[in-house]
């Protein structure tokens, strides 16, 4: 964390390819937004587990 700090604070860094001019800052921020959207896509809800399971424990009772 001390180390991200170091590299985001005082002057801006920019990475560059050809036409593209990126700040790190800028690029951090858009790598972790598309890792947590994968973890998003991939885990499952919480509880979505459970509800199928407690439905396949519990007996059905018929009227």
């Amino acid at each position: 964390m001390i180390a991200a700090g170091a590299l985001l604070g005082g002057h801006a860094h920019f990475l560059h390819w050809g036409v593209i001019q990126i700040s790190l800052a800028n690029l951090i921020v858009i790598v972790l937004m598309l890792i947590v959207f994968a973890l998003a896509l991939v885990l499952p809800f919480p509880g979505s587990h459970d509800d199928e399971q407690a439905s396949r424990e519990t007996p059905h009772v018929q009227d």
